[in-house]
């Protein structure tokens, strides 16, 4: 009887000294994220625009596909929100499902790249 209760100590004694580890990776945020959203742009420069302007502290990968008005985005949120880079991609004059670039900034676009601005996301 008295092994199976210093068993049983010792079991408890392990299982609060595991718990807090196991707890804390469980409750780490994300290094990194990766999300897709609709940019508005029509050429190859276009896309080679997009990229640049998501070269922020903070963002991994950028990747822009014409044919569907896609950038895929791997980023770090403990460097940089997302909110920053729409920003971001609306002064470089390209339009966001989140923001619209100011007129100043697509009017500065070549004429190869000013797209329809009435295109609309997927879905909207």
């Amino acid at each position: 009887m008295k092994q199976i209760i210093k068993l049983s100590g010792i079991l408890m004694i392990a299982f609060l000294m595991i718990n807090p580890i196991i707890g804390s990776a469980q409750d780490k945020p994300k290094k990194t994220e990766t999300v897709t959203f609709f940019v508005n742009g029509d050429c190859d420069m276009c896309a080679d625009r997009i990229e640049a302007a998501c070269d922020l502290k903070g963002v991994i990968a950028a990747e822009y596909v014409l044919d569907t008005y896609t950038l895929t985005l791997t980023y770090k949120p403990s460097k940089i929100s997302l909110d920053k880079i729409h920003d971001a991609i609306a002064a470089a004059g390209y339009d966001t499902s989140e923001r619209k670039a100011s007129q100043e900034s697509y009017d500065a676009l070549p004429g190869c790249c000013q797209y329809d601005r009435t295109r609309q996301p997927k879905g909207k």
